[in-house]
């Protein structure tokens, strides 16, 4: 029985040893780094104002990594009429603080609800496979030289 015992504290022992020289080793290697993702209308949401939430994100968290969203409502509120302002607006402050940006686009984007589809969008029209990727093109176009992009997120 004693044996056991000690075959069991010795597997126990090299087992603890071999995750903790693991676990310095990446460390060592791999700094971990961490990203956040931003939702200016998750912010709204919530009763904040959403440039000032932004703000003192990249102030106080200072991200070397921002994921944000191109909410299809938000930036063809009209079919054909594009508003980029907002999105302009975090993706300027981001280059400024030396963020990249990870760019999310699509109907399904992150937070809740995810889908941002407009209001005047109908799935079962005729053309509505054409109003969708005039919109993922429309958004591409204008954001794919930015220096601070660092990659695109496509959802559905």
């Amino acid at each position: 029985m004693r044996r056991i015992k000690h075959i069991i504290f010795g597997c126990a022992a090299v087992a603890l040893f071999c995750f903790a020289f693991l676990q310095l080793m990446s460390i060592a290697t791999n700094p971990i780094e961490y990203a956040v993702s931003f939702s200016s209308s998750y912010a709204a949401s919530l009763g904040l104002d959403w440039r000032e939430a932004y703000d003192a994100m990249l102030g106080e968290l200072q991200p070397k990594s921002i994921r944000i969203a191109a909410e299809w409502n938000q930036i063809e509120p009209e079919p054909g009429v594009y508003v980029f302002s907002d999105l302009d607006w975090m993706m300027d402050k981001a280059k400024k603080q030396g963020a990249e940006v990870l760019l999310v686009v699509g109907q399904k984007v992150p937070r809740w609800p995810e889908c941002y589809i407009p209001a005047w969008f109908d799935s079962s029209a005729p053309g509505a496979k054409e109003q969708f990727f005039s919109y993922l093109e429309t958004v591409v176009a204008r954001y794919e030289g930015h220096t601070e992009l660092a990659a695109w997120q496509v959802e559905n």
